[in-house]
Formats: structure tokens, C-alpha cells, sequence
């Protein structure tokens, strides 16, 4: 989407060239809305294709509220000593770590190391990479650990959240179940809108939704639903999800935005 001669691909996530504004934004106002003021961040990841934009943006965005990068660390996976990168962390006394990297056990290691050290600074991560269940085996070292999603379980959808995970057979419903639930009920949505199983009727139904009710809005953050002329989803929203304790299990929680969190941040 966004490029020429596509105008049948639609997105329901926020495009990459958002996500480092996003990540900023969510981080820092839930930070600051816990009584943390960021002055010095620390940015560390992977020199992964993947990752490696994101970290750039997150330096220039962050500069640009006035917060100094401290430390900007990347290694080249796999990650051969996490002791390393975690002193050096250390020494850069940041109030925040953006750990932007995709390899689970690159980043799980990183953060036991980064905990075994008393370094206690919220460490926030990008996608879903920071939200699978596997996290879970790490122990009670992610608590407070978080990620910025496109969507998660939401205030508004609890009741449609939980008969997914009911019948999914899990004790939880993840990002990926959601949003596969989200994107069916948008092609349910065009398909009505349009009257027709016309692949062009559908393509110019989804150009012109326009939702504000039903699963899709009760699953994703936006109060209303629709697609930008580039079939992107107006406007790009994210959500911000942190480790907790609820009811004796580990499970990312919601805490940003206040709107549609679902547990309070831990700072």
C-alpha cells in the first residue's frame, strides 16, 4: 500500500514508517503518566534489515523531544556475549532501554543479564516478537517488560477477547488470534457493505468503510474503522502492552492508551 499502481492491498497495522513515531509517543506519555521523566534513553538491537530502521527513526524521533540517546548498540546476531551490551547499558544510566531485535534468544538473554545486573529502567520493545508466549518460560525477569502491538486484549474488548481465547483452547488470546479475528470481520464487513462477491465491489467497499461499531472496532484501538486512499488504516494507531502478574499467570497486558487499557503501567 502507499506505492503506485497498488489499490487492492489493504493494512490494518500501522505502516513501518510510523512505528518509530508511535513507539516514541506511546512510551514516553505512559512513562511520563507513571511520574518517569525520560532525559537519557538507550537504544539497543540487531543490525537486522528488520530492525536496524527502526532503531534510526527511534534515535532521530527521541532527539527531537528533547531526550539524549545515551547509548546506541547493535550487535550482529546471534548475539555471542549479552555481558557486554548489558555494561555497557549500565554505564549509559538511561531512564528507558528500546531493545529493538528478533531473535528470542538473543533478546531473552540480554534481558536476564540486563535484570542479574540490578538495571531496573523499563525495557521496551516493537511487535509481536516482544508479546509470545514462550516469554512466559523466562520467569518473573519480563515483569514490566514491554511492546508496542498493533492491537491486544483492549478494555472495550474483553468479553469478544475472551470467547477467542475460550475457543482457541488457550487461557489467553494473543495479538496474532486478534487480529486474524479482525481481518476476517473487515472482509465480512466489505462483503456486506458491498452486496457482492465481486472481487471490484469488495475492493471499493473496503476503500469506502467506514465502521464504528461491530468486532473490528471492539478489537482494534480506533473508536471508528476506516481505510486511507492508500489502503492504509486512518489513522495509524498502536497499543502498549506490559508484562504482568494478573490472576497468578504472566500475560501482556494493556496499558496504553488509557482508553483501552486493561491494567495500569508498572514502572
Amino acid at each position: 500500500t502507499g506505492r503506485d499502481g497498488f489499490s487492492h492491498t489493504f493494512s490494518y497495522a500501522p505502516p513501518s514508517s510510523q512505528l518509530g513515531p508511535l513507539l516514541v509517543d506511546a512510551s514516553l506519555n505512559s512513562l511520563r503518566d507513571g511520574g518517569v521523566e525520560v532525559e537519557r534513553a538507550a537504544i539497543i538491537g540487531d543490525n537486522s534489515p528488520g530492525g536496524t530502521p527502526l532503531q534510526e527513526a527511534l534515535v532521530q524521533t527521541l532527539s527531537g523531544e528533547g531526550v539524549e540517546v545515551a547509548l546506541y548498540e547493535q550487535w550482529t546476531p546471534p548475539l555471542q556475549d549479552a555481558s557486554g551490551i548489558a555494561q555497557k547499558i549500565a554505564s549509559a544510566d538511561a531512564q528507558v532501554i528500546y531493545l529493538i531485535a528478533f531473535s528470542f534468544n538473543d533478546v531473552s538473554s540480554l534481558i536476564r543479564d540486563i535484570r542479574a545486573r540490578g538495571i531496573t529502567a523499563p525495557i521496551i520493545q516493537s511487535g509481536g516478537q516482544g508479546v509470545l508466549p514462550q516469554w512466559r518460560d523466562v520467569g518473573d525477569s519480563i515483569i514490566g517488560m514491554s511492546s508496542m502491538i498493533y492491537t491486544n486484549p483492549l478494555s472495550k474488548s474483553t468479553e469478544l477477547a475472551n470467547s477467542i481465547a475460550e475457543r482457541s483452547g488457550e487461557d489467553y488470546v494473543w495479538q496474532d488470534q486478534i487480529g486474524g479475528y479482525a481481518a476476517i470481520s473487515i472482509i465480512a464487513a466489505a462483503l456486506e457493505q458491498a452486496g457482492s462477491a465481486n472481487p471490484e465491489d469488495i475492493n471499493k467497499a473496503l476503500h469506502e468503510l467506514d465502521l464504528d461499531s461491530g468486532p473490528v472496532v471492539e478489537l482494534l484501538p480506533n473508536t471508528t474503522f476506516t481505510f486511507d486512499e492508500s489502503g492504509r488504516v486512518a489513522p495509524p494507531t498502536s497499543v502498549l502492552a506490559q508484562w504482568q502478574e494478573v490472576d497468578g499467570a504472566l500475560v501482556p497486558c494493556t496499558v496504553y492508551p488509557a482508553a483501552v487499557a486493561v491494567c495500569q503501567a508498572q514502572w
